[in-house]
């Protein structure tokens, strides 16, 4: 273990310079390559946006809290499989510009 430890310590990152050719106005001029490897790439993070903007404003938009009222059932497709004995509290923060303090009130449960 030591020995690797000691071998990736001692290896410097090279990085590649990639240039990409442009055409006259500055648009990149990308091959099905290139391309195909940009939206693979890519992919997970679009998808996880649009769910998560998608269940925002569903429950109320953007730093809002929404707490259930009604238990789960089979209906619910936000939650791939959601306990139909709990309930859920759920809120979508954007955290870029400032941290944000939420106070929620202690609830009786069985």
């Amino acid at each position: 273990m030591l020995a690797i430890f000691i071998t990736s310590c001692s290896t410097q990152s090279q990085q590649k310079e990639v240039t990409v050719e442009t055409d006259d106005k500055g648009v990149a001029i990308l091959t099905d390559d290139q391309i195909e490897n940009l939206v693979k790439r890519s992919y997970q993070y679009v998808a996880m946006y649009n769910v998560n903007n998608k269940f925002a404003m569903k429950s109320g938009g953007w730093n809002t809290i929404d707490s259930d009222t009604k238990l789960k059932d089979h209906t619910m497709r936000d939650i791939a499989r959601p306990n139909n004995d709990s309930f859920y509290a759920s809120a979508l923060l954007d955290l870029r510009a400032e941290p944000i303090i939420m106070y929620l009130p202690s609830f009786n449960s069985k």
